[in-house]
């Protein structure tokens, strides 16, 4: 605001004509503002003194750790390892990627990167324009003079067929670019053991990288010592506990101050559920699906046919009340968040209160990882538990961390209100620590042509008995099926999808969506009925019984009965003694589906989980060398083809 550079004088002749209210709400943001500023002015003060101070704190120098991060489990990783470089003497800074700088890479002398590969093989958002920017400098050799030190580690899952292209991308980008590669790259599997390749990873490349540092400090070395006495990780920002009136004379971050792993807490709409109904005819065995319809009227939001529904679920409010009860922490309390000088962005608006930001903001209903668990496990204050969380996030217990935390599925508001309730972390530490909530991506079930103003959702619920009167629930489905219609708010956003059936409405299409994967398929039919399309369409559909969760049947009946699909292949996995999958159905179709492809130019239009994807993936290439007489290379080719031409889409979960 104007009064941010103006004198005292400058800040009352701004003011005269407001209303009084307009006036104390302006003075309050001043004086906040103030106050900030003569903050800051005191740190800045003590800069030149630190600087003189570096070289004794930080004798293995500076380390830049850079991140490429979609849901916050990179992010996370370049915490963990920042936190133990400053323990080996470097002075670690953590680079969001969004903000990368050409310069000061070229001035880092150390570089780690952590890198996510996101969906079908891509850069996530916020490390787009460094690949960009990667791909030319390995061109121009932009690095061969700085002295660049790096190594890399990437984030993938191998049930994906582009397994860590951005990781590899980086690595070999970086090389050709001129800089010297410090220690190995290294990958870990989402799909398998990701954390456990990470740990290995790092524990060899901090023995290359600082022989000389005596190693990360074991916990169990510090089993009886305060958390103070603990070398965290200095926290990058400065969190300031306001009165109500303060927190109403504050404006809330702008969007353009947000990190882009969390800029859709800017983004998120609050729409209204207006239908919430279970789609199984049986759900006995404790499964449930539901069919969510969401209203987007007195919204700017809209869609295309079968785009994502971006959902951002909250955590119960039981949940957040029992840990704010164990940690004492005062949910109507609120606060701001204040960064440094180094640029850091906002992870999530503030002011809010406490309640808000861990009801919508931190994932403490999620299962952490031990890097996680780790960085809270200073604040234990009973020696016994302190000695216990010493054991699981040691070295050597990797797999009793894994059974009691990942295989048991205890959340981390679990691990704090039940089974180490001595740990008491104050707020500032535990949304650091926190990784963020994600939000959940649904493949809309509903045609924008049929039903502009309205999303359909197709949601399976997560419900596992864990034992012990435990039970695990999945958090976004559990708050969509809390949420009572009609008249619940829901918080979302649309992402744009790559389902688009062709121009032409005679192009042929062969749709493949068992279970849940029926949702874009559902899509898709209401649009070929609102275009009264008549091409060949064929539905593969899989689910375990057809008296039990054959999900939406009357409808896909209806399609068939009316030309909308020309035929409906149903394959129900324990409706006989032999298992029988979609895959199953399409090599006894083989043939059919051949001339589809070959002669009509047909587009396969996929959706499920990603195991599911290979096994489809795999019985089309099997139709190419069976139907069409190809052999492996050709078949392979002709799948490469089909991906290159936009004919073969596929939107596929873990």
């Amino acid at each position: 605001m104007m009064a941010s550079h103006a004198s005292n004088d400058g800040m009352v002749f701004i003011c005269a004509g407001l209303t009084l209210g307009a006036v104390v709400t302006a003075v309050a943001s001043f004086l906040l503002l103030k106050k900030g500023r003569q903050e800051k002015a005191a740190q800045a003060n003590g800069e030149a003194q630190h600087a003189i101070d570096d070289s004794e704190r930080w004798p293995a120098g500076p380390l830049s750790i850079y991140f490429g991060s979609q849901t916050g489990t990179a992010e996370g990783f370049a915490k963990t390892l920042a936190a133990e470089g400053a323990r080996k003497g470097f002075n670690t800074q953590v680079v969001d990627l969004e903000d990368f700088n050409e310069f000061q890479l070229a001035e880092a002398g150390k570089a780690i990167f952590i890198m996510a590969t996101y969906g079908e093989g891509d850069p996530t958002d916020n490390a787009m324009a460094f690949m960009d920017w990667l791909k030319q400098a390995g061109k121009d050799a932009s690095l061969a003079s700085t002295g660049l030190r790096y190594t890399a580690f990437g984030l993938g899952n191998r049930q994906y067929e582009h397994y860590n292209r951005t990781g590899k991308a980086t690595h070999a980008g970086l090389a050709e670019a001129g800089a010297e590669l410090m220690f190995e790259y290294g990958e870990g599997d989402d799909d398998g053991t990701l954390e456990d390749d990470f740990e290995a990873w790092k524990e060899k490349m901090w023995a290359a990288v600082a022989p000389e540092a005596e190693g990360v400090p074991s916990f169990e070395a510090d089993a009886a010592a305060p958390p103070e006495a603990l070398l965290l990780a200095e926290l990058p920002f400065a969190l300031h506990f306001l009165s109500n009136a303060e927190a109403a004379a504050l404006a809330p971050t702008p969007e353009y101050e947000a990190a882009a792993s969390t800029r859709y807490y800017w983004q998120g709409r609050s729409a209204t559920v207006v239908v919430n109904r279970e789609l199984r005819a049986w759900t006995e065995d404790g499964g449930s699906t539901r069919h969510v319809e969401v209203s987007l009227d007195g919204t700017d939001l809209a869609y295309e046919t079968a785009d994502n529904f971006v959902v951002l679920p909250e955590n119960p409010a039981d949940a957040v009340e029992a840990l704010a009860q164990a940690q004492g922490y005062r949910l109507d309390q609120w606060f701001t968040i204040e960064h440094g000088s180094g640029g850091d962005k906002a992870a999530f608006p503030t002011p809010c209160t406490v309640r808000e930001a861990l009801t919508r903001y931190v994932d403490v209903c999620g299962v952490p990882r031990k890097g996680t668990v780790e960085r809270l496990a200073a604040f234990a204050a009973d020696p016994a538990e302190r000695a216990r969380l010493a054991r699981l996030v040691s070295r050597g217990a990797r797999d009793e961390f894994r059974a009691f935390v990942t295989d048991a599925r205890r959340t981390l508001a679990e691990l704090l209100t039940r089974d180490f309730r001595s740990a008491r972390v104050p707020l500032a530490h535990l949304l650091h620590a926190v990784p963020h909530l994600q939000p959940r991506e649904y493949t809309i079930a509903s045609s924008a042509a049929a039903h502009p103003r309205a999303v359909h959702l197709t949601v399976a619920l997560l419900r596992e008995d864990r034992g012990g009167g435990r039970r695990f629930h999945g958090l976004c489905t559990r708050h969509l099926a809390a949420l009572e219609a009609p008249g619940a708010p829901l918080r979302a956003l649309v992402r744009a999808s790559t389902f688009r059936l062709p121009a032409d409405d005679a192009v042929p299409i062969i749709l493949v969506g068992p279970g849940t994967g029926i949702a874009p398929m559902r899509a898709l039919l209401q649009e070929r009925r609102h275009r009264r399309a008549r091409g060949a369409a064929i539905l593969y559909f899989g689910c375990r019984s057809a008296q039990r969760d054959y999900l939406y049947r009357a409808e896909l009946e209806a399609f068939l009965a009316d030309g909308t699909l020309t035929a409906l292949r149903t394959a129900f996995s324990r409706d006989q003694a032999a298992k029988v999958y979609v895959q199953d159905r399409l090599r006894e179709h083989g043939a059919e589906a051949w001339r589809l492809l070959r002669d009509g130019g047909a587009h396969v239009y996929v959706c499920g989980g990603t195991a599911m994807g290979a096994d489809v993936a795999a019985a089309f290439a099997d139709v190419a060398k069976d139907a069409g007489g190809l052999d492996d290379a050709d078949a392979k080719a002709f799948m490469q083809r089909l991906h290159a031409e936009g004919r073969y889409v596929q939107e596929l979960w873990s």
